[in-house]
């Protein structure tokens, strides 16, 4: 028995070391009088956008219930985004062309005018960051936007 116990003890230690855990250091913090909703990627373009927006949507047994986009920060509030392993804001950073994130705001009104192709297309965003390593480490890794 004693055995056993000292089997899963050490399986459990394992486990809990080699698991990868979430870089959450990049945040966005939303001083304005708008909700928003946010993309980012590593190129200038926003061809990959799609936006997931709040609404109701069908469940497994059909049933609509209201879904809350990963995307969206409302008003007032502070949003941290979770990227997953050991310092992997940084590896994403450097991964993208020039090392510089492109970070894109779309107020909720627009996300509920506009279609994604149509944002596209227009380029209808509300703020554009173009953000360094060396940048975002001297912002602390926030973004404060307001409008």
């Amino acid at each position: 028995m004693k055995i056993i116990k000292t089997i899963l003890n050490i399986s459990i230690l394992i486990a809990s070391i080699s698991c990868d855990p979430g870089d959450q250091r990049l945040k966005i913090i939303n001083k304005s009088k708008s909700d928003i909703y946010l993309y980012y990627t590593c190129t200038k373009d926003l061809n990959e956008l799609k936006i997931f927006r709040n609404g109701y949507y069908k469940n497994s047994k059909g049933d609509s219930e209201f879904v809350k986009s990963s995307d969206f920060v409302s008003k007032g509030s502070i949003h941290k985004i979770k990227k997953l392993g050991y310092k992997a804001w940084e590896k994403y950073v450097k991964s993208c062309k020039n090392n510089e994130l492109q970070f894109y705001i779309f107020t909720d009104s627009l996300v509920s005018k506009y279609t994604d192709d149509e944002l596209k297309k227009k380029l209808l965003y509300s703020k554009h960051y173009v953000l360094n390593l060396n940048e975002l480490e001297k912002l602390n890794w926030t973004i404060v936007y307001s409008n």
